[in-house]
């Protein structure tokens, strides 16, 4: 976004008839309380009153008047002073800036560029201009803005949005702001609608293998291009380098796969890639979407052993998707058939550990988010029954006797693991375990029973599964590759109807000011 489509932005956060004459998008408080962020600075005119307005961005650039949140009010009055620091010749230097109003003070740094003699000519000829009044200005349409409100959901204490406590000044501004964000929430059903995304999730264990066959059968099989992918792999490379150093060629190898063989009827862009030792998970979307992705963060937990390492664990990516937030998990869990217990509490770790940190915003965890999606070699094996049965009844397509004995299934109905989540109906054949290269159960002197080892789970509202099913052409591992595909309701702001209802909250406040 260049300075003028910032500037826009900026405009839709006031009234139509409060006119942002100039801004700076790189200003910084300094103040030992305040985190030493970038903010914004903007100078507003209303009538022939101005005032200086600190505005907090949670993502930069802002993409909608929503992001942004009034931090400091400042009226230009017969009080005003501004002083600088410093003026430089460089253009690379800093400036400090200087700005008090009545018992206000603050000292903003600032990198010098050349809108920054605008905005502060702006502010010298609102200071000459109030000084030619003979009265001083009364700013009535400022209280909306700094207006002490008193509601018993907050008091004075409450955290700064850059994560520290407000000092007395500007504590009333950032109540008002949060108490118009509640208020605004309370209302989400007037200015908001759903609209239909199409979701991939896709898992494979490819057991140390290089990507040496076409992946279209797994990531491009669906009657239309999905919206997003969400691919996640186990065992990219067993090696010990990999496992001591976390460096693998395979990375690289895999992920240029995926962007190869994704769907070629559409243009996908990547949101995120995150990768602990074997374990990778990649999240793509529609390039037409992007500009409505936001706060993408991810995070990695190893399980494995000491209850640390990476060879077993889950990697993680969180993102905000228009008004609904997003987070897909991919885990690979404890391994050998008595290890069901072991494979639900790395699930819990996983749960506990995963911690999505943003500036100037609490941490989220996986379940802090509107939707979920989780996938994986979870390792849940099949217990009760001999090898040979099992695989007597899945050649036969015979697979609900043996699901009555999938611990995973056995665990989820007794809340122990994936409590909350649903997972769609199994009408495949177990993905695992197979001779490397064929379709044929494994013949080793192991001779493990097979299992749906690969699955994918999911938690949140007005989410449908569309299809699950496995790709079983796609040989070159022990485990087969499952997808699944899901109809999602993402929920969109109407800005036109949100900026109405929010002009009604403030005159509310105004109202209730009085």
């Amino acid at each position: 976004m260049n300075h003028d489509e910032i500037k826009s932005v900026v405009q839709e956060k006031f009234l139509s008839s409060e006119r942002v004459t100039a801004f700076l998008c790189d200003a910084k408080v300094l103040h030992p309380d305040w985190v030493k962020k970038d903010r914004l600075l903007a100078i507003v005119e209303f009538g022939d009153e101005k005032a200086v307005f600190c505005l907090f961005t949670s993502c930069y650039p802002p993409k909608s008047f929503t992001d942004l949140s009034i931090e400091i009010v400042l009226p230009i009055d017969k009080s005003f002073k501004c002083e600088i620091d410093n003026k430089p010749s460089d253009p690379e230097a800093i400036l400090y800036l200087n700005l008090q109003s009545r018992s206000n003070k603050y000292k903003f740094e600032i990198q010098m560029t050349p809108r920054v003699d605008n905005f502060v000519d702006d502010l010298f000829r609102g200071i000459e201009a109030v000084n030619k009044v003979p009265t001083q200005p009364d700013f009535v349409w400022l209280k909306k803005y700094t207006g002490k409100i008193d509601n018993d959901i907050l008091t004075h204490t409450m955290a700064h949005p850059g994560g520290v406590p407000h000092t007395q000044s500007s504590a009333p501004v950032a109540i008002r702001e949060s108490l118009i964000k509640h208020k605004m929430s309370d209302k989400e059903y007037e200015y908001t609608f759903t609209k239909k995304f199409s979701i991939f999730c896709g898992t494979w264990n490819v057991n140390d293998k290089s990507p040496v066959i076409p992946l279209k059968d797994w990531l491009s099989v669906d009657r239309e291009p999905p919206d997003i992918y969400a691919v996640g792999f186990q065992e990219l490379d067993l090696s010990k380098e990999t496992f001591l150093f976390d460096q693998t060629l395979r990375e690289d190898e895999w992920y240029s796969a995926v962007i190869k063989y994704v769907d070629k009827r559409a243009k996908y862009v990547k949101v995120e890639k995150v990768r602990l030792v074997g374990m990778m998970l990649i999240v793509l979307i529609k390039e037409k979407h992007l500009s409505h992705v936001r706060n993408v963060v991810c995070d990695t937990v190893g399980t494995g052993i000491m209850g640390k390492m990476g060879n077993k664990g889950g990697v993680s990516i969180r993102f905000d998707l228009h008004s609904t937030s997003l987070c897909f998990v991919n885990s690979h869990l404890a391994a050998h058939v008595e290890e069901f217990e072991r494979r639900n509490q790395d699930f819990r770790d996983i749960c506990n550990r995963t911690r999505f940190v943003q500036l100037n915003q609490l941490p989220k965890s996986i379940k802090d988010h509107d939707q979920v999606y989780w996938l994986g070699d979870l390792n849940y094996r099949i217990t009760e029954l001999d090898p040979t049965t099992v695989k007597k009844l899945c050649n036969e397509n015979s697979f609900a006797p043996v699901l009555e004995w999938d611990q995973l299934k056995q665990q989820h109905k007794l809340n122990n693991v994936f409590s909350g989540y649903t997972e769609g109906e199994i009408n495949f054949k177990p993905t695992y375990k197979y001779d490397p290269g064929t379709d044929n159960w494994d013949s080793s002197e192991k001779n493990r029973a097979p299992a749906w080892c690969d699955r994918i789970f999911w938690k949140g509202d007005n989410i449908s599964q569309l299809g699950y099913r496995s790709h079983p052409s796609l040989n070159i591992s022990d485990h087969k590759p499952v997808s699944a595909i899901f109809n999602s309701s993402i929920k969109i702001i109407d800005e036109e109807k949100y900026r109405k209802v929010y002009e009604e909250v403030i005159k509310q406040l105004d109202k209730d000011g009085e």
